[in-house]
């Protein structure tokens, strides 16, 4: 089959051109409506991507006040991740109070965690905690282990911001306690002091009384204190007492060892 090529000359095209032209100058306004929109649709992605690229760039390029430094970056971010670090710490915080809180089931007064930040072992057994008189600790009150959900001491003197914990196997500490075993109606009231070494003891108690060797002790409950009775360690030997044979003389193991506690739990009131 033939091909034909065909050329037109510049003139031709002219008055084609100039012909179509005049024509569209004729056509109804409304057909050229429909033309402008029909173009409209048909190219609108196209003609976008030079606007969508300007808008970029003026987004890019905004008001020097709404930018900061490298060096106010860096601080702002180390602010954040101490801020991270702070609620992160108050959280674990605030799920061991509770836990402490539902296992022991204190009713009454509030809980204030403290750290540890020195263990005196002289001829007296004590902790330093970092929380004072300005956090409502005052003398007597009860500090307990988040860990082991017992007594570990008493508060023995406050300052603004930190406070002595005189801890039960401190000699000049003493506290009521009950002893009682797991499985039996036994229920004996007594009073136990630190022994200055690891432990506690318990005296005073007739031989006739019925104590044995892993017997629970209770640091009773007292008003303003602690409403129900917490554990405080349990009872390690028994035998007869040295110098009053009709007397018993009972070695107690406390709940904790104070070389391991590094957080303390403090019973405060409830402020209301």
């Amino acid at each position: 089959m033939a091909q034909h090529n065909i050329h037109a000359s510049k003139n031709s095209s002219f008055f084609m051109l100039l012909g179509l032209s005049i024509l569209i100058y004729f056509v109804p306004q409304k057909t050229t409506n429909s033309l402008n929109f029909l173009f409209h649709r048909l190219f609108a992605p196209f003609l976008q991507i030079g606007r969508q690229l300007a808008d970029e760039e003026i987004r890019m390029s905004g008001p020097s006040e709404q930018t900061v430094s490298k060096d106010e970056y860096d601080q702002l971010w180390k602010n954040y991740k101490n801020l991270r670090a702070q609620t992160t710490e108050l959280e674990k915080e605030n799920l061991s109070l509770s836990r402490l809180r539902r296992q022991v089931g204190l009713s009454e007064g509030g809980l204030l965690s403290a750290k540890v930040t020195t263990l005196v072992r002289s001829a007296r057994h004590e902790l330093i905690i970092n929380k004072g008189a300005r956090d409502g600790v005052a003398a007597g009150q009860i500090v307990l282990s988040p860990e082991k959900n017992g007594i570990v001491g008493m508060i023995r003197e406050t300052s603004e911001t930190m406070s002595r914990v005189g801890l039960l196997t401190d000699p000049t500490c003493g506290i009521e306690v009950r002893i009682r075993r797991d499985g039996d109606p036994l229920d004996v009231a007594a009073q136990m002091f630190g022994d200055g070494k690891t432990g506690c003891r318990i005296g005073f108690l007739p031989r006739d009384t019925d104590i044995r060797a892993g017997d629970t002790i209770y640091a009773a409950a007292h008003s303003g204190k602690i409403s129900i009775p917490i554990v405080a360690g349990e009872v390690r030997e028994v035998k007869p007492d040295e110098q009053n044979p009709l007397l018993w003389s009972i070695q107690v193991e406390p709940i904790e060892s104070a070389g391991k506690l590094k957080d303390v739990v403090v019973v405060v009131p409830n402020v209301k």
